[in-house]
């Protein structure tokens, strides 16, 4: 016979045990997660938006939900626009579609305005996702890992927003001398580079040494190092996008830096980054590619404005296929092509599907880009297809360029308007094309679009 406490035991564990089990089968859909450490194996190193996006195509066809534990399956084709995964306790939902994204950052905005908190204010949640990235656990505030996230934040206070920084209103004095009188941002940087590079690099050797002595924990790093090293990978290029792709975990809990890291450069940029001109960048390039679609707008620009001044902000009304270039453009080279976090408050559950409390949810723009619920030959850059008919079929502009709900872009007015200036004086102007050698061929840049291509204006 049992005894009642160890009945009342029993039964509150089986409670317990299928309540976290009916909450667990009605997660959005997502790839197979391992016992305890769940998705922390796959998760992507890099290109992130186009891995959301793959795994949303491949799980959205074939999602399966299970209303209660032994009923049959029933099939819900519109859930692949929203995915789970998590690791170690901590979940992210994918955002895929653009319906999915306005039903929740803004029809639903006061569970989800929160960004996630800031490591600075919150011990317990930098301890989390420093569990995740390297598997060490933080005790206290004095732990080296923790003083070093926070030397990270002070610096990108001291950095400011982009483009108000006395370098950048006079670039000259970036070259001058550390020892110049007055030149405190100068030392700065050198500081913050060392400070930078020890967040980057401090963390993976630690790694690298527990792994050595056999003692390091299950984590997103030693889980890839393993892999390399079963891999036998030795290029230098791989390491460095790993240890970045760690400390992007950083930026989902708050720390709002992006390192960009190469074999002998590092530099910060910190939130509210300056993104006009990396979109700016980014149609450049992609007019490199596009020129027929270039001709035509500098033939309507011609036709408008004529060639004896440049288009200024009164004739943009009057230039609706310069419109749909810039829209179509940055629907297909988006520079933050996973937009910025967010992080639900409270449970919620959307179209049967739970989302559990502080979850970080992102937008990814890469699948809204190419939802053929809304775009034809969603691949194909075609400007055209936002003019009314006959010209066009009407499709609606992307509207997702600033983000959603109370945590949208607050300077996306003024940053649409230097886009739109800068890029219809470019146009104006200037016909872009590709360099050419010394025999007259044009050289064709490869790679990822992210990095600098060579081309000329």
């Amino acid at each position: 016979m049992f005894s009642p406490t160890c009945v009342i035991l029993l039964a509150g564990g089986l409670y317990l045990f299928y309540r976290r089990i009916a909450r667990n089968v009605n997660l959005p859909p997502g790839p197979r997660a391992d016992p305890v450490i769940k998705h922390l194996r796959i998760f992507p190193v890099k290109d992130h938006a186009e891995v959301f996006h793959e795994w949303a195509t491949v799980y959205g066809e074939r999602i399966i939900f299970y209303r209660f534990i032994l009923i049959e399956p029933y099939v819900d084709g519109r859930a692949g626009d929203v995915m789970h995964f998590s690791a170690l306790g901590r979940s992210f939902v994918v955002l895929g579609s653009k319906q999915a994204a306005v039903d929740l950052l803004e029809r639903r905005s006061p569970n989800y305005s929160d960004r996630p908190s800031s490591p600075m204010n919150d011990l317990f949640a930098t301890a989390v996702i420093v569990e995740i990235a390297y598997g060490h656990r933080i005790a206290s505030s004095d732990d080296p890992y923790f003083r070093l996230m926070e030397e990270g934040t002070k610096i990108v206070s001291g950095v400011g927003t982009a483009g108000t920084s006395v370098v950048d209103v006079f670039p000259f004095l970036k070259n001058l001398p550390p020892w110049f009188p007055g030149a405190w941002f100068i030392r700065f940087g050198i500081e913050s580079k060392k400070v930078l590079q020890k967040l980057r690099d401090y963390p993976f050797q630690d790694v690298q040494e527990q792994m050595t002595a056999g003692r390091a924990k299950p984590s997103f790093m030693s889980l890839h190092l393993e892999e390399f090293t079963r891999a036998g990978v030795q290029d230098p290029k791989e390491f460095h996008d790993l240890k970045v792709a760690a400390l992007l975990l950083y930026q989902g809990n708050g720390l709002s830096i992006c390192i960009l890291v190469s074999t002998d450069h590092l530099s910060l940029v910190s939130a509210g980054a300056d993104t006009t001109y990396s979109s700016i960048m980014l149609f450049i390039f992609a007019m490199l590619f596009h020129r027929d679609s270039q001709k035509r707008v500098q033939e309507e620009i011609d036709r408008v404005v004529g060639r004896n001044r440049l288009p200024d902000f009164s004739d943009r009304e009057s230039l609706p296929l310069l419109e749909c270039l810039i829209q179509e453009t940055f629907r297909l080279y988006h520079p933050i092509p996973i937009g910025i976090p967010h992080r639900s408050r409270n449970d919620d559950v959307y179209r049967g599907m739970f989302i559990p409390k502080e979850s970080i949810v992102i937008q990814n723009l890469v699948s809204m880009a190419l939802d053929e619920n809304i775009y034809s030959n969603p691949t194909e850059f075609l400007p055209e297809r936002y003019l009314p008919q006959p010209r066009g079929s009407g499709e609606p502009y992307p509207g997702n360029m600033f983000g959603f709900g109370r945590r949208i872009c607050p300077g996306r007015h003024l940053a649409d308007a230097s886009l739109w200036i800068v890029i219809s004086n470019l146009l104006a102007a200037f016909d872009i094309s590709f360099a050419r050698n010394g025999y007259g061929d044009e050289i064709v840049p490869h790679g990822s679009l992210l990095q600098e291509q060579p081309g000329t204006l």
